[in-house]
């Protein structure tokens, strides 16, 4: 290296801009669907070039593949799924409910239920999508639930009431015990539902 050369700048500035991009992206594609959020909504909410997106992830289904990472780490392992048994699944989910309303106040973070009801049937990325759903939701579903049937009718309640929790929240509304009351009603008759329930 010559005195005039000078040694490569680092861009210490990357992974900040990287996480902004991950964090803003996650909520724009999951809250609104992936279809429905362009490369200059992102780009614009984490207050940076859009070109950067390119850069750092290649393109918008990069971007999205990474706020994917991760997305499925709040469900238990099988394992653990499997000792909650029923009406623990039950207590558990409820749980979820009311711990994001209390934890974000009246504005409902986007969750893995908002993913996939809002990303699981776009053309580009809905397979994907519903592949890590099966893996981490139906199939720990179905094995203790004892159905594939059960397990659908558990799911589609679970979505029905993140949906209405998010219409909710627009309103100033949170997760009430009345709410939980009737979830738990929910989540109970689609656990036994069918002849052969326990």
């Amino acid at each position: 290296m010559t005195s005039h050369d000078s040694p490569p700048l680092l861009d210490t500035a990357a992974p900040n801009t990287q996480a902004r991009l991950k964090s803003v992206a996650k909520a724009l594609f999951w809250a609104r669907g992936y279809s429905n959020v362009s490369l200059r909504d992102i780009a614009r909410g984490a207050g940076v070039d859009v070109a950067l997106i390119g850069r750092y992830f290649g393109s918008k289904e990069g971007l999205f593949e990474q706020t994917l990472h991760g997305a499925f780490d709040v469900i238990p392992d099988p394992s653990t799924m499997q000792r909650f048994g029923r009406d623990g699944l039950i207590d558990f989910v409820i749980d979820l409910f009311a711990r994001d309303a209390v934890d974000t106040g009246q504005e409902i973070a986007p969750s893995v239920v908002d993913l996939v009801a809002m990303n699981g049937h776009d053309p580009d990325i809905g397979a994907k999508v519903m592949a890590q759903q099966r893996a981490h939701i139906h199939a720990p579903l179905t094995a203790i639930l004892g159905s594939a049937a059960r397990a659908d009718l558990f799911w589609a309640v679970i979505i029905g009431c993140c949906i209405t929790q998010n219409a909710q929240s627009q309103t100033g509304a949170g997760f009430s015990p009345q709410n939980a009351a009737q979830l738990r009603h929910m989540l109970h008759a689609a656990a036994h539902f069918g002849p052969d329930a326990a």
